[in-house]
């Protein structure tokens, strides 16, 4: 079982998702399109038609081990990748103060969604290489010495 509510009952979902922002009072939190941090508003914002869903309760969890952890910039993809490992982390301990178990098949379809999207960044549109980030928002290629911009992703967010 992935939480340890029965199954298919939104009322304790609810409950449990007001537990945690009654918890958590520093932080604000909103319904939005996505499940995301911004540390300049120290708000959280949550897909509310997922909230009941083991997935949303997860998410939410994701995003408060951001806000936890102090998450507000990153200045390289690479960094970007191990913050959000390290706020996976930090929401598997919080899940332990609600009785949840957040399922590790899921953490790892997150992160390798983050690992896709960085591979696909750093792919040379000339020659197909794989190369190095020089700067937040460029890449250059090693093998036949292209440049290019990608869009500096700044915040912290997931999806």
């Amino acid at each position: 079982m992935d939480v340890t509510l029965p199954p298919n009952n939104n009322m304790n979902k609810n409950s449990l998702f007001n537990s945690i922002i009654s918890d958590h009072p520093q932080y604000s939190f909103k319904p939005g399109s996505v499940f995301h941090w911004n540390p300049t508003l120290n708000l959280i914002s949550y897909q509310q038609d997922k909230i009941d869903k083991d997935s949303g309760v997860w998410s939410l969890l994701h995003e408060l081990g951001h806000a936890t952890l102090d998450h507000s910039r990153y200045y390289d993809d690479f960094q970007l990748l191990i913050m959000e490992s390290s706020a996976w982390k930090q929401a598997q301990k919080l899940s332990k103060m609600y009785d949840v178990l957040i399922k590790q098949s899921y953490i790892d379809q997150c992160l390798d969604g983050y690992r896709e999207w960085l591979h696909q960044r750093s792919k040379c549109n000339e020659c197909g290489t794989n190369s190095l980030q020089c700067s937040p928002s460029k890449y250059h290629c090693h093998s036949c010495l292209n440049v290019w911009s990608v869009t500096p992703l700044n915040e912290c967010k997931q999806g």
